[in-house]
């Protein structure tokens, strides 16, 4: 039987020291690690070594090895053989009914590891507490590895940490960011930048700002509490004493006990000089301004500055007697004692432009109260003498005074600011008394040609002539609009009988629109070697020049005018011809007639024939067949 337990050497019989000796009895297929177990009431049998990580369980009664075993039941049963310890549910759930603590304990480290799923403590949602290192000095890591790569930790109510919480250690931080309820809105300590940032909320409001508060949990403020204060302090300072004090500080204290209808609060700025910071201004909860404390000077008082090294103080102002006038620039006079006057220096002054409601101070010395003219209407009145007005600032002359018959002997320049003359009168010279003639209406009109060197605007033109004539150069009609030639329905004619363009090659028109177009193809209509029609400016480019009268084709390499030739489609599509009696040298530009008439009176064509594209390739391209 295999497996069975055996006598090493079977025979008839065996003596006392063969049964008894420890190597006289085997299993059959005897190994290192096997396990001998009852088969039966009357048979020992071996069960060899399981593989490694198998577990030996019950199978039909009898033990086998498994490796694929799933703990279910009893893992730890009690030792009175009540209830269980710790079990092991089919689902792999470790439990335990027992009341007291369940330790796990070791001299070394403790592993409880998940390879995918979650890792829970205290899930069975029941009101308890987890205590993590609660006792002695211990160091608690989160996180992966060695705890200092990134961690989120999750919490479904508050968080309570009664010690000292740091993040980081010296000279290596990390950033703590604190979300507040709207969106975009957070406070966050940023390592980087060693500082603490705040953030409004991201909506577009007038709110969406960072707000900083201060305040106390006092209930009862009575005066002179801080309600808040900020602080500034070098407290690592070497020095020590005064170099470790409160060096400045901002705070809110208020002036008396807060009810419904107070809450009376100044702001104090303090600064240290060689002491803890001290009171240095305030501004009070009514918008006075103390100075070195609560001293705000009197009604009247002005600030005034201490010098280098002091601060300022309220003054009042210094009052007296005027004792000296010194005359400044454009000025002459003055003294020290009794009456002073100043006079007006008048090499001083510059010659200036004055308008109606300038003002300008004059003493009038034929008034017995010797008053001031200020204004310039004023001013006119004063001056306005015989045959003279003045209305609105400007002087106007009587006609007595300006005479139009020859006796008149006045001469000289008057100069206004208004010249009035009657109706239907006249201005002149003595050789044309009605140069300018205007009549009751306000028309002007002149008897001589008017000479505008500066230029002339006018809203409307209209010549009773028929020309209008330049003595040089070119007229240019320069408007804001569009140009509009109307000749009453007649024609619009050039200068000259074929002598004028319309445009030029450096001035070009840009669209041309017409209701038809007439070319002149008559004897005398177009001269030896001249043409008439549709033209344009092309490159000449295929390697060869163009000659004179030779057709074209545009070349399907270069996308250039060539010389056409019948021995290729690409070469016999004709466009136009050279109109010139010359070449057009290859690459430039020269003139093509794409549509027309073109004269040249060496060509002895016969009547009637038939003109057919070459197959020279060069030169002239037109041959003739007879018909």
């Amino acid at each position: 039987m295999a497996n069975e337990f055996k006598h090493v050497s079977v025979g008839t019989e065996i003596t006392q020291a063969e049964y008894e000796g420890t190597a006289g009895h085997v299993f059959n297929s005897q190994a290192t690690g096997d396990i001998m177990y009852a088969s039966s009431s009357s048979q020992l049998t071996r069960l060899g070594i399981g593989s490694t990580n198998a577990v030996l369980t019950v199978s039909g009664g009898i033990p086998a090895w498994d490796t694929t075993w799933t703990p279910a039941g009893d893992l730890l049963p009690s030792a009175e053989g009540g209830a269980t310890i710790i079990g092991i549910s089919d689902s792999r759930a470790v439990s335990t009914t027992n009341t007291a603590s369940v330790d796990l304990d070791a001299s070394g480290a403790i592993q409880i590891n998940s390879s995918g799923g979650a890792l829970s403590v205290g899930n069975d949602n029941v009101d308890q507490n987890v205590n993590i290192a609660t006792a002695g000095t211990r160091t608690l890591n989160i996180g992966i590895n060695d705890g200092t790569d990134l961690t989120t930790i999750t919490s479904k109510g508050n968080i309570t940490n009664t010690g000292t919480l740091t993040v980081g250690v010296d000279d290596t931080g990390y950033d703590v960011k604190f979300f507040g309820a709207s969106a975009g809105a957070y406070m966050e300590w940023d390592e980087s930048a060693d500082q603490l940032r705040i953030v409004g909320p991201s909506a577009d409001a007038t709110t969406s700002t960072g707000k900083l508060l201060l305040a106390t949990a006092l209930t009862d403020i009575n005066a002179n509490d801080v309600i808040g204060k900020i602080d500034f302090q070098a407290p690592l300072e070497a020095g020590g004493t005064d170099a470790i004090a409160i060096a400045a500080s901002i705070q809110a204290v208020a002036q008396a006990t807060f009810s419904s209808s107070v809450n009376s609060t100044d702001l104090l700025f303090m600064t240290g000089d060689s002491e803890a910071a001290t009171e240095k201004f305030r501004m009070t909860s009514q918008g006075e301004l103390g100075v070195g404390g609560a001293n705000y000077g009197s009604s009247g008082d002005v600030l005034t500055s201490g010098g280098a090294g002091s601060a300022p103080s309220w003054q009042t102002p210094t009052t007296g007697d005027i004792t000296g006038v010194t005359a400044g620039n454009g000025l002459s006079g003055g003294g020290t004692s009794g009456g002073v006057s100043l006079a007006l220096d008048l090499s001083e002054l510059t010659d200036t432009a004055i308008a109606h409601g300038d003002y300008i101070v004059f003493t009038d010395t034929t008034d017995s109260n010797a008053s001031v003219k200020g204004d310039l209407a004023d001013v006119a009145t004063l001056f306005a003498g015989t045959s003279l007005t003045a209305t609105n600032s400007v002087i106007a002359v009587d006609d007595v005074f300006l005479r139009n018959d020859a006796s008149d002997t006045t001469s000289g320049t008057v100069t206004m600011a208004n010249l009035i003359i009657g109706d239907a009168g006249n201005i002149g010279s003595a050789s044309d008394t009605d140069a300018i003639a205007i009549s009751s209406g306000g028309v002007v009109s002149f008897s001589q040609a008017v000479t505008a060197d500066s230029g002339v605007e006018i809203d409307n033109i209209t010549i009773d002539g028929t020309e209008i004539d330049l003595s040089s150069g070119d007229l240019t009609l320069d408007v804001a609009g569009d140009i509009i030639l109307d000749a009453g329905g007649a024609n619009v004619l050039a200068g000259g009988d074929n002598t004028t363009d319309l445009g030029a090659a450096a001035t070009r028109w840009k669209d041309v629109y017409a209701q038809s177009f007439h070319m002149d193809a008559s004897v005398d209509g177009i001269a030896d070697h001249g043409y008439a029609g549709m033209t344009a400016t092309l490159r000449v480019g295929d390697g060869a020049d163009v000659g004179a009268f030779d057709l074209v084709c545009i070349s399907d390499v270069t996308n250039e005018v060539q010389v056409a030739d019948a021995d290729a489609i690409a070469t016999s599509r004709v466009i136009g011809i050279n109109p010139s009696n010359s070449a057009i040298s290859d690459n430039s530009e020269g003139t093509i007639l794409l549509h027309g008439f073109v004269r040249d009176d060496t060509w002895n064509w016969t009547t009637g024939a038939t003109l057919y594209l070459g197959t020279g390739g060069t030169g002239s391209t037109i041959i003739v067949l007879a018909r």
